[in-house]
């Protein structure tokens, strides 16, 4: 599959996109988890939370630009 110049651009800022929410769902985790205790299984949890606000701000983004 042959992909054109505008389908390149569209795969690579979308994979940015998701680089950069997975990077801010760590350090917000870490600062969340921080705050609450240093424990590992807050540590995931505040992971799983972070991921779960900039998911949703993403996709309310991406709706929006629609």
């Amino acid at each position: 599959m042959k992909l054109n110049r505008a389908q390149r651009e569209l795969y690579a800022q979308r994979i940015t996109e998701v680089g950069n929410m997975a990077i801010a769902a760590l350090l917000l985790g870490q600062v969340i988890a921080e705050k609450l205790q240093p424990d590992w299984t807050l540590w995931g949890m505040g992971i799983w939370v972070a991921s779960y606000i900039i998911g949703g701000i993403l996709l309310r983004k991406e709706k929006h630009d629609e």
